[in-house]
């Protein structure tokens, strides 16, 4: 089988949050398991006007084929991709493919294949995984009311079906195609994985002592934020928060390249809370080696990569019900609380209390990681939808 993945953005362009590093573990999971992978995106490297200047690589057995944005102003201000067709490649990837899973709706990637596909009269199994993002409630809203109404309507029934990683998102999904004036979409959940032997080192010790050494943090506890500084992360509520707590000695450290929120959390920014920008490769492991706890208070999330990090990692949870993981509080792994001030405060105060139970939560959290969001499981899954819309498209060919 071989598989074709439309996206605006592939790794290394690890700015762009969770969907890279989603994407980029499911390929590679996909080739472990022996199937053939193709990328498609754009040469976008991050929200600045920066460009992955190789229009063709490959990383880890995955080919990966990069379309030139003709204004790249617009990824920096939009967060728009404006990909340049790029010709024969874009046809032989598209003809050679046995299934397109596309990623993100709202993409002139999406439309350039939906264009390319009418214009050759090519069918092919066509999937697509949101990733989180088809709600109105978070992000540029008059953005999305514009792109569903101008091209949405016409891009929704391109999709056999949708992937969706939680109950809330599959939905959205039916609410989003009836508000476009479509019927209900097929759909199936299939959640993100993770590898969870990555984040348990021989050398974890090492990285510990060395980060928090660098940092200048001694033994106090450190409870790590890990995502994009946006207002849907609901990070600047957390240093508020924290600012404002009364409580033994613990530190805070916000990592992640900014999206928004950074100036307004240097506000609250003092001793007990440090911003550490982007962190990739040793630096993030290090980070997950150094921590004691993660925290993820956001307001609209599909489902985040870094949270299962943090729990392959041994690392109790404080986070929200839009997270959508409500196995974390289930299984005894973390505490789910709302997100405001005030209770964020006290799951803190509650996750200090509970330090004498902080290794039973990581045998709990490791645990919930390796029955349910494994990559084996989740490119199993993945693969039997594949095969099942080619059967059916050859079928109805055939007929």
């Amino acid at each position: 089988m071989r598989i074709l993945h439309l996206s605006p953005y592939y790794a290394p362009a690890y700015a762009f949050g969770g969907v890279v590093r989603a994407l980029e573990g499911l390929a590679e999971a996909q080739v472990s398991a022996g199937l053939s992978v193709d990328i498609l995106t754009s040469d976008a490297e991050s929200h600045a006007i920066h460009r992955r200047l190789k229009a063709r690589e490959t990383r880890h057995e995955v080919d990966i084929y990069r379309m030139k944005n003709r204004w790249p102003a617009l990824r920096h201000r939009l967060n728009l991709s404006t990909p340049q067709d790029a010709g024969e490649t874009y046809d032989r990837l598209i003809e050679q493919a046995d299934v397109i899973h596309c990623h993100e709706f709202r993409t002139m990637e999406n439309w350039l294949l939906w264009r390319r596909l009418a214009a050759k009269k090519m069918r092919k199994p066509l999937l697509l995984s949101p990733h989180g993002t088809l709600t109105h409630r978070t992000g540029r809203r008059w953005a999305k009311r514009g792109w569903d109404a101008a091209l949405g309507s016409r891009l929704a029934p391109l999709f056999d079906q949708v992937i969706c990683l939680t109950a809330a998102e599959q939905d959205e999904v039916q609410r989003c195609w009836r508000a476009m004036g479509h019927a209900a979409v097929a759909t199936r959940i299939i959640p993100n994985g993770i590898q969870p032997d990555l984040f348990r080192t021989s050398d974890r010790a090492q990285l510990r002592r060395r980060f928090r050494e660098r940092l200048r943090l001694q033994d106090e506890p450190i409870l790590l934020f890990l995502g994009r500084l946006h207002r849907r992360k609901g990070v600047t509520l957390l240093a508020e928060a924290v600012h404002n707590l009364e409580e033994p000695e613990f530190h805070l450290l916000i990592a992640g390249p900014d999206d928004g929120e950074a100036q307004k959390i240097r506000k609250f920014s003092d001793g007990r809370i440090t911003l550490l920008g982007h962190l990739n490769g040793e630096d993030r492991l290090a980070a997950w080696a150094a921590a004691d706890g993660f925290v993820l208070p956001a307001v609209g999330e599909g489902m985040s990569m870094a949270m299962l990090e943090a729990l392959a990692a041994g690392l109790p949870i404080i986070c929200t019900p839009e997270c959508h993981m409500p196995e974390v509080a289930e299984c005894g792994a973390g505490w789910l609380v709302e997100p405001e001030v005030s209770t964020i405060q006290k799951a803190v105060v509650d996750w200090l209390a509970a330090r004498g139970r902080w290794p039973q939560m990581a045998v709990a959290g490791r645990q919930l990681v390796r029955e349910r969001f494994s990559w084996p499981q989740v490119v199993a899954e993945t693969t039997k939808v594949y095969r099942d819309w080619i059967a059916r498209i050859n079928s109805a060919a055939r007929s």
